[in-house]
């Protein structure tokens, strides 16, 4: 890129510089409209698009704008959040897509699709009242825009980003700034990509090996035999049946059974505050950090509101018949295996006694059963249960239930 004009001079000053101390995408976005505004490119809205790897989002979408602004309504069967929130002043829109915005009609009929197809755009906006090329123009003229301008970015790998600014200047895009516009998209996607592949990286970890484990993997935290002690109460859970579940179901219903599990049993403890560190087959191990609030307390709350909600499977009108156990105590937590192969968990004796305790549910007849250790350490009153054998343990495993009124 030659660098001899002004411009393009001060936009790589910026990339290098500027740019690269901003720590999140929103931040870096609104810093490159304030470097357009600087240059004389008077910026009223810009739009970010990426594509994202996330089991829940096919993208996600921030709109800036120079100051507060109405957003524009979407379809909120297509969205999986949305907020909005300020920049000095300046006001983002960040939209979390599903899948099915890619295929709406409002999406088909906006300038990003025709981008998608074309690499690029650029076209006048007419007046307040005249006749638009785009629907959303009509917004544009009322904001008082000239012009519009968008490009995919050359991305990392097989993302895709897509940039746009509307402009406020009286005369438009004229030749030489729509070409200044042009190559500072371009260098804008250094930056970008680079956030970007930290923002995949972190997601990727948070999702398949959990939101704690995924942040100390992704800080550092990755070498064999690597671990921390951790304090709290220890979660065991799995469904009764499931091995003849297993034999008798088509494995499509199987999965969607499982699923429909899961869905229950995590939902219900991250919103009381814990972790889920693994799924073993149709067996789930969390924990309840003891730094937090009342975690024995929110340990039991979760695993009363997981075994309603299972019990209210979707599939077949069946109930998915479960069995939880909860135990408190320290464990190791960290990276174990091999070299080149390695799994964050949690092990030791107290996840061991936790799993053995979730093994005696049918025995005891209570499908959520609780430690003395557990017992002693939540303020949640208990019933006993009584003292049960388990495999590999020595002494019996004394057992209590919530004492529901």
């Amino acid at each position: 890129m030659d660098t001899g004009t002004p411009f393009v001079a001060a936009c790589v000053d910026w990339a290098t510089r500027r740019a690269s101390r901003q720590q999140d995408i929103p931040h870096l976005l609104d810093s490159y409209c304030r470097f357009l505004r600087s240059q004389g490119v008077n910026v009223r809205r810009c739009n970010l698009k990426t594509d994202t790897i996330h089991p829940q989002m096919w993208a996600i979408r921030w709109v800036w704008f120079s100051e507060r602004t109405e957003p524009g309504s979407i379809n909120p069967a297509d969205i999986v959040q949305r907020r909005q929130y300020e920049i000095d002043g300046a006001f983002i829109d960040e939209t979390f897509f599903r899948e099915s915005a890619l295929h709406s009609p409002q999406y088909r009929a906006s300038p990003f699709y025709r981008i998608e197809q074309d690499g690029e755009l650029f076209a006048p906006i007419a007046a307040t009242g005249e006749a638009q090329a785009f629907p959303v123009f009509n917004d544009l003229a009322a904001l008082g825009c000239t012009a519009y301008f968008g490009a995919r970015l050359r991305g990392f790998g097989a993302s895709h980003e897509l940039v746009s600014i509307a402009v406020d200047n009286p005369e438009g895009l004229t030749a030489a700034t729509l070409e200044n516009v042009r190559k500072s998209a371009q260098l804008f996607a250094l930056p970008l990509n680079l956030l970007l592949q930290h923002e995949i990286k972190t997601t990727i970890a948070r999702t398949y090996i959990g939101r704690d484990p995924g942040q100390r993997v992704c800080g550092g935290m990755i070498e064999l035999g690597q671990v921390v002690e951790i304090e709290g109460a220890i979660w065991f859970s799995d469904i009764r049946g499931f091995t003849r579940m297993s034999e008798t179901l088509a494995p499509a219903e199987l999965l969607a059974k499982l699923n429909a599990y899961y869905k229950a049993v995590v939902g219900a403890i991250y919103a009381h505050g814990g972790e889920v560190l693994k799924f073993m087959g149709d067996a789930v191990l969390a924990i309840f950090p003891a730094q937090s609030l009342n975690g024995p307390e929110r340990a039991c709350a979760a695993a009363l509101e997981a075994a309603a909600a299972s019990r209210q499977s979707p599939v077949r009108n069946e109930e998915l018949s479960d069995g939880i156990a909860l135990h408190y105590g320290v464990a190791q937590y960290g990276n174990i295996g091999a070299a080149d192969r390695l799994d964050f968990t949690l092990i030791g004796k107290e996840v061991n006694l936790a799993a053995r305790a979730k093994d005696l549910t049918v025995k005891a007849g209570a499908p959520l059963v609780c430690t003395r250790a557990f017992k002693e350490a939540a303020r949640t009153p208990m019933r006993a249960i009584g003292g049960f054998d388990a495999k590999g343990l020595r002494e019996p495993i004394e057992l209590f239930a919530p004492q529901l009124d």
